[in-house]
């Protein structure tokens, strides 16, 4: 059964319709990044005109901004016209906005749990801007201290998450007349746990499209450079483990930015989680089977997922989640792991090192 669509207006939250017929909508929730939507119907359906640029889509608890609208018109001339929408999640707001060092500073720098790292960013890119709000801060998540300058906000976060394991979003508050910032923290669903979820072809619930490995951007030392000029500059190694021999692969780090080493000591830290040994495992996950999205299992939780033909078995974090709704049925999908490198990642992790070296 097709669910329900509601249209709302983007610039003052008012139900606009509701639509309950379309072709297909595929939703795609992602936990350290916006996810987005895509729409096809008929464009002559009821309340079809309202899928405009800046109105937003609300499929029961998740928003996307409508940004990007074609018709198309199909053999059999005037009536049979085919309207796509596509929309950003409204965490794409974030996206919006970048970094900017207090007055007098050359970086913003924000320490603490990671939930307090995060908002605060979130708070000092937003101040004062109305419809916008940060959920109260919960501090949660393991310690650790970030500084930026001049960054795409919605990168910083995304970095951050990969780190820490946390995910953020924007939800709309209709009846405040907000979009609110928040946190997340997915759950442990790991064997040993309360409640554990194992999705593989043994238990029917998983069918596995692919596994994929690899190491060829692994780096497991970081040697950081702080402060100094040659023989008397600052140097600190970072281990991931205990490398050695041919095991050790290396990265320089510069952070002219440090004097203390301990702040040296994580920025290498970060800079390893950047460059992990990556597992990821996509599949779909069957829908009529023991476990039921979004109350035994969701986006961000830690399940395990096996294979047991391939010989793969891990706890991995839910990074995506993929629901297609069409008049036939719908399908879930989802990655598992640390998920492949984009060539949008590696742009931008490459061009935050540079940046850092220009800066100083």
């Amino acid at each position: 059964m097709i669910k329900p669509l509601r249209v709302t207006s983007g610039t003052d939250f008012q139900l606009l319709g509701e639509i309950d017929e379309y072709t297909s909508l595929r939703w795609t929730r992602r936990w350290q990044k916006p996810g987005e939507a895509e729409l096809t119907l008929n464009y002559n359906l009821p309340y079809a005109d309202l899928l405009v640029r800046g109105n937003i889509l609300e499929y029961g608890d998740l928003t996307a901004i409508i940004d990007n609208i074609e018709l198309k018109q199909d053999d059999g001339g005037r009536g049979k016209e085919t309207l796509t929408v596509r929309a950003r999640s409204t965490a794409s707001i974030i996206g919006r906005r970048i970094t900017k060092p207090p007055a007098g500073e050359a970086n913003d720098t924000v320490s603490g749990a990671a939930e307090t790292v995060m908002k605060a960013f979130v708070s000092h890119c937003f101040e004062g801007v109305a419809g916008f709000a940060v959920a109260p801060d919960r501090q949660r998540g393991v310690q650790t201290a970030w500084e930026t300058r001049y960054d795409p906000l919605d990168a910083l976060l995304e970095q951050i998450s990969i780190v820490t394991g946390l995910g953020w979003d924007v939800r709309m508050n209709a009846e405040a007349g907000l979009f609110v910032f928040e946190v997340l923290e997915g759950e442990s669903r790991v064997e040993g746990s309360g409640s554990p979820v194992i999705f593989s072809p043994d238990y029917d619930n998983l069918k596995v499209v692919g596994y994929a490995e690899s190491d060829r951007d692994y780096r497991n030392v970081a040697i950081v450079g702080g402060q100094g000029e040659g023989a008397e500059r600052t140097i600190v190694t970072v281990a991931a483990g205990d490398p050695a021999g041919l095991e050790q692969r290396e990265i320089f780090v510069d952070a002219r930015d440090i004097s203390a080493a301990g702040d040296l000591m994580r920025r290498g830290q970060q800079a390893l989680a950047q460059y992990p040994l990556r597992r990821t495992m996509s599949a779909e996950i069957l829908t009529k089977s023991t476990t039921e999205y979004r109350k035994d299992w969701d986006l961000g939780d830690v399940v395990v997922v096996q294979n047991t033909g391939w010989g793969v078995s891990m706890d991995a974090q839910i990074i995506e989640v993929v629901e297609t709704v069409e008049r036939n049925g719908r399908q879930l999908s989802a990655v598992f792991g640390t998920g492949e490198l984009t060539l949008a990642q590696a742009i931008r992790r490459e061009t935050s090192k540079a940046n850092k070296v220009v800066q100083k």
